[in-house]
């Protein structure tokens, strides 16, 4: 996850705004993978586990832990638990979207200039209103419905936590949705109504274009029963529903 983070964050940076084009980084990555494969192969990279002392291996699952869970309670992220600090770095946030302010690097010598090849960032900057997102509260309720099913032994507990904040925020015109009316939302929502779309089963297009015609002499009853025989009857006998009579 550290290199993961390094490649995206450092190496092509955001919106490309790093030292390597992501064309580069990536072949960079492939190279990477590919020695990897051949150390994995002849034995060397579990030699070279092995030398790693076992509390630096501990510590290096519970970093890379808590790297994720710091990833999940930012604003861009996560559920907006952490926001920007200009004095400690972090704060607690959890403001709404319209409480937040974009920040970005300036030069201030005389004149606020914004500095060369970089971009403002997302909206991290909580000015009032802290801890009163709604999304942020959902995600705790989330969490705590996790934390109980796992306490309770409960099987597939993070799925119902998931489950659950996922289907609320499905809904529109609520202030936890992920669909809010502005043009991007709408346009966000159509897309995941055609995901969603439950199509409707409806007879062959083969065997409904021949039914009205004759051809050859055979009314089109003749080729209704010839279609059912060789679309519905091969599915009927994988799904055993035929008896001994057919």
């Amino acid at each position: 996850m550290g290199t993961n983070a390094y490649f995206t964050y450092t190496v092509v940076g955001f919106h490309g705004s790093g030292s390597l084009s992501y064309q580069t980084a990536l072949a960079a990555v492939f190279i990477e993978g590919f020695i990897f494969l051949i150390i994995s192969t002849i034995g060397v990279r579990s030699k070279l586990a092995k030398l790693v002392p076992k509390p630096v291996q501990i510590s290096s699952s519970v970093g890379i832990g808590l790297f994720l869970a710091f990833i999940g309670l930012q604003h861009n992220q996560g559920i907006g638990l952490i926001g920007y600090s200009p004095s400690t770095l972090v704060t607690l946030g959890g403001c709404p979207r319209t409480s937040r302010a974009a920040l970005a690097p300036v030069f201030t010598n005389g004149t606020i200039v914004l500095m060369p090849n970089v971009t403002a960032s997302g909206e991290i900057l909580c000015i009032h209103n802290r801890m009163e997102d709604p999304t942020l509260w959902l995600g705790i309720v989330g969490f705590v419905i996790i934390a109980y099913c796992l306490v309770k032994n409960v099987k597939g507990a993070m799925i119902y936590g998931i489950i659950f904040v996922t289907a609320v925020s499905w809904f529109r015109h609520t202030s936890v949705t992920e669909f809010p009316d502005t043009e991007l939302g709408n346009s966000a929502y159509e897309y995941f109504e055609k995901i969603i779309d439950v199509h409707v089963f409806r007879d062959n297009s083969r065997c409904h274009k021949l039914q009205g015609y004759e051809l050859k002499g055979h009314s089109g009853k003749h080729w209704s029963h010839f279609c059912t025989s060789t679309y519905l009857m091969p599915l009927a006998r994988y799904l055993r529903w035929l008896d001994s009579q057919a």
